[in-house]
């Protein structure tokens, strides 16, 4: 069989073709393996991750402030025991416990029958002198005028003067026992000794009381006042007249500073201040409140939020300190004052320095950071208002407030 020639041109062709497949396949493999050897004895460092935090910027301060707070109770600044100066049965009671009274008003009365018929008796013994009296003089007229005429003698004249004399200093002594019987009477109608409120009624209608018992308890709820003891070092920055806060439940009351006690407490070594109250006040009498009085420390030193503190070796405490390539290092503290939500601290950072005040348990010495947000401390030492809790790690916000 005869084959044409450009059938043998074409089988070969294909050949030739399969071959310089082959031939770059071949060259393609052998480079990507040199490429892929020199890439392997290159040293390539990949991509440093670097951690997203919140930072605030620190101030160095001469002092700080802190708010202590200091128990006190509530008192009328009139309270009175009321008491009969006299003694006697009670008859009659027109006030209980708990009610307003004004000035002047009946409280309680005592049986007077006794002092009343003695009263009685006594002016029928005045009325009996006075008759007395009225014929001794009489008499003495008489006399007086015999004896002008010789018909009377002197000592008899002298015998009714002396009688009438007698006469009427029994008529003053019944006249003073009468006054004492009716001041007693009086006295047996006690009122109030000013406007108040009746805090405990301690007799009852049938009792027989004895002079200077304590019959009620009242007290004038419209003038309170409030007592504190403060260390005397404290009680210099009183200053009367002066508006101050008080916590009582979770609110707060003014009260203005009246007066500073001369003396020290032997017992607690403090000394006693007075407050008033408004007359619009809610406080009872034997409510307990708090002093809020601020306290400055002149103690150098810097706030930062307790998230930023982070417990390390030896009970001591340390911080992040962000430098200028964007690196934190660890900063030992010492913990000045503790307080919530930010404490003052001492440490070799000087001010307008960034301190990491969340995820700290995150980092480590060097590591490289991303600072999301920024805060800054106000001139009062306080935080922004403005920081959102969500910011940090914690629930605890960044406002510079401490207590104790």
């Amino acid at each position: 069989m005869n084959i044409p020639n450009n059938a043998g041109k074409l089988i070969m062709s294909d050949a030739s073709r399969r071959i310089v497949i082959y031939l770059l396949a071949g060259l393609v493999f052998l480079a990507s393996g040199i490429a892929l050897k020199a890439f392997s004895q290159t040293d390539i460092e990949p991509a440093e991750r670097k951690l997203v935090v919140n930072s605030q910027v620190v101030e160095v301060l001469p002092g700080y402030y802190i708010d202590r707070y200091f128990s006190a109770q509530v008192l009328p600044q009139q309270s009175v025991a009321v008491a009969s100066e006299v003694a006697g049965k009670v008859t009659a009671i027109f006030v209980d416990d708990g009610e307003r009274v004004e000035q002047g008003q009946k409280l309680f009365q005592l049986d007077t029958l006794i002092l009343e018929q003695q009263l009685a008796r006594f002016a029928a013994q005045q009325e009996s002198v006075r008759a007395d009296i009225d014929l001794a003089e009489k008499r003495l007229t008489r006399q007086k005028n015999l004896n002008q005429n010789s018909f009377s003698s002197e000592d008899t004249i002298d015998a009714l003067a002396s009688q009438i004399a007698q006469l009427n200093a029994s008529l003053a002594s019944l006249k003073a026992q009468s006054k004492d019987i009716q001041i007693r009477i009086d006295k047996s109608t006690i009122y109030s000794p000013f406007a108040g409120q009746i805090q405990k009624r301690n007799i009852d209608i049938g009792a027989v009381i004895n002079a200077g018992l304590n019959t009620f308890e009242l007290v004038d709820n419209n003038l309170l006042e409030i007592q504190v003891g403060l260390p005397t070092q404290l009680v210099k920055q009183i200053e009367i007249s002066r508006q101050y806060q008080f916590i009582q439940a979770n609110q707060t009351i003014t009260a203005k500073a009246i007066a500073i006690l001369p003396r020290i407490d032997s017992v607690t070594q403090t000394q006693g201040v007075k407050f008033t109250l408004p007359s619009d006040s809610q406080l009872v009498p034997g409510d307990f409140v708090k002093l809020k009085l601020p306290s400055y420390q002149e103690t150098e030193g810097l706030w930062v939020a307790n998230t930023a503190l982070i417990e390390g070796e030896k009970g001591l405490w340390q911080i992040f300190v962000i430098d200028n390539e964007g690196r934190v290092n660890k900063q030992t503290v010492s913990i000045i004052y503790p307080g919530n939500p930010n404490s003052f601290v001492q440490a070799n950072i000087k001010s307008g320095q960034k301190v990491v005040i969340n995820g700290v348990h995150r980092l480590a010495n060097r590591v490289a950071v991303i600072e999301e947000k920024t805060f800054n401390l106000n001139s009062n030492n306080v935080a922004s208002k403005n920081t959102n809790q969500a910011d940090l790690d914690s629930s605890q916000s960044l406002s510079v407030g401490a207590s104790q």
